[in-house]
């Protein structure tokens, strides 16, 4: 029996120990993708309680044919996505963006301007600031972000060069208003 099992076995039980084990084990990870996707870190602590609180709740029901890890992020997009169909979307418009930003620009670069990044995300679209949070921010490989979102890995390449396109854009409309120096 893997660590895990052994663990989901547990909290099963009710063994508070490991029911702390589990949510300490994860707790990060998933908080960082509901921040980058909802953005709103007030609503990130919200949804992060509910996807912990639900799969608790039926853990039960947890067939244990994906890992832990894949389950609640899977949660995790799923309420997250929840809170941004109640926000109005802030989507960039691209067609007055200027063009990409110099070849030396890059992802991780940009991640050290945190607030920045978080609000050009917040300017994709979901179904790009989901595919691109899940590769650069959580590191899943395309086929794992392929079977999180129930879509072909032809759509997850496509939608991610589309994203990091949107975002050079935006993140150059930024830079251009004095927001990035």
């Amino acid at each position: 029996m893997s660590e895990e099992a052994n663990l989901l076995k547990r909290c099963k039980k009710g063994d508070e120990r490991a029911i702390r084990q589990l949510v300490d084990t994860h707790q990060a990870a998933i908080g960082k993708t509901i921040v980058a996707i909802v953005g709103d870190p007030e609503h990130s602590k919200d949804v992060g309680q509910d996807v912990f609180i639900k799969f608790l709740s039926n853990l039960e029901q947890f067939e244990e044919r994906s890992s832990v890890r894949t389950y609640l992020t899977r949660m995790a997009i799923n309420q997250s996505l929840d809170v941004l169909k109640k926000k109005k979307p802030l989507v960039a418009d691209l067609e007055t963006a200027e063009e990409p930003l110099q070849q030396n620009w890059s992802f991780s670069n940009a991640y050290e301007e945190a607030d920045f990044v978080q609000h050009a995300l917040s300017r994709l679209g979901n179904d790009a600031r989901v595919v691109l949070v899940l590769k650069e921010i959580q590191g899943y490989a395309l086929e794992e972000i392929a079977g999180l979102l129930d879509i072909p890995i032809g759509t997850v390449a496509s939608r991610l060069v589309r994203a990091k396109l949107k975002l050079s854009k935006i993140l150059t409309a930024l830079k251009n208003e004095g927001a990035i120096k």
